[in-house]
């Protein structure tokens, strides 16, 4: 049997082309790899998701399982695209260019999960971007925000085309977190060994030097650490509440670069209770505050910065805790007496 160009058909090619059933199998025998990838993403979605909507059923009475696994649901989705980010950013390597392919997935997992993100202050990034229409290029800035929750990255990736030119500062063992960590590597990210003060300083000081230099954003986490007591329902009692002191790294990077320093409040995510075992759907903040100028400081007014920024963050922190249990109607889950 001939093609309509004339060329020889084999029986068995036409009746594989015909039944899709057939095709799939020929294929899986020829991509096995790629083929295990496919279904054991697929199959890890769809039992996550299995996972995500019983969550929703039983979300009053709080369930280890259920609530471990919306997070594995987050984890899983995000290694999986990880791996594919491992062999695309190597095309460009280090480029935080790269890092924008993360938005689209950190979207998908908002979707699943039931978080709604807003940003507030994006002008100001604009600004800092030159995308402001106001006049004046790029600048080179160091961002600080508060750490409480994975679900702060998930949100950083969310908003990466708004940050955007961005590179992250992260802790070095999340660089064995494969591919997770292999793909962030490739994306631009900045690993320091907090271990080591003075090689993670230098770490950090070379990037703030180069984010002047490029005019690109730097991100670190000033508290070094997350604050898991954020994620602990505690009532109109806020006090448990809040950021950690700061390490001086990124202040003292700062200054020595000359750039100036922009602060970034996650707000806390009231839908997420995890002494309880309990995550819902809610809605979080990210909130970009005024750029702290830093020309003319030395080191000596490294604590009185830190001091202010400190304040000033833990100020809107606290704001926006109030706003968000404001909008929870008596009867949610998290605060309801029947989960107490």
């Amino acid at each position: 049997m001939e093609d309509a160009k004339g060329s020889a058909v084999l029986p068995e090619a036409q009746e594989t082309s015909q039944d899709p059933a057939k095709w799939l199998c020929a294929f899986c025998r020829e991509h096995p790899v790629f083929s295990l990838c496919v279904i054991s993403l697929a199959s890890l979605v769809l039992y996550l998701l299995v996972i995500g909507v019983a969550l929703q059923n039983k979300r009053k009475k709080g369930n280890a399982l259920l609530f471990h696994g919306r997070f594995l649901l987050y984890y899983g989705i995000m290694s999986f695209a990880s791996i594919a980010f491992a062999v695309i950013f190597p095309l460009r390597p280090k480029n935080v260019v790269n890092a924008l392919m993360t938005s689209p997935v950190a979207t998908f997992i908002s979707f699943l999960l039931g978080v709604k993100w807003e940003m507030r202050g994006g002008e100001f990034l604009d600004e800092l971007a030159g995308r402001s229409g106001k006049g004046g290029g790029p600048k080179g800035v160091v961002l600080i925000g508060n750490h409480q929750s994975t679900l702060d990255s998930l949100g950083l990736m969310h908003f990466w085309p708004r940050f955007h030119p961005m590179a992250a500062v992260i802790k070095k063992e999340v660089f064995f977190v494969w591919p997770f960590g292999l793909a962030a590597y490739f994306a631009g990210s900045i690993y320091v060994d907090r271990s080591r003060g003075k090689t993670a300083f230098y770490s950090i000081e070379a990037s703030a030097q180069r984010a002047a230099k490029e005019n690109i954003k730097m991100f670190v986490f000033p508290e070094g650490t997350r604050n898991r007591a954020n994620l602990n329902w505690t009532g109109d009692d806020d006090s448990k509440q809040g950021l950690l002191p700061f390490k001086t790294g990124a202040f003292r990077a700062a200054i020595s670069s000359g750039v100036p320093i922009v602060p970034v409040v996650f707000s806390p995510y009231v839908f997420v209770d995890e002494k309880r075992h309990l995550f819902g759907r809610g809605k979080a903040i990210v909130k970009v505050l005024p750029e702290i100028p830093t020309t003319g400081l030395t080191t000596d007014d490294i604590p009185a910065v830190m001091e202010s920024a400190h304040k000033v963050m833990s100020e809107e922190y606290r704001s926006l805790r109030k706003e968000l249990l404001s909008e929870i109607p008596p009867d949610h889950f998290v605060i309801s007496k029947k989960a107490k």
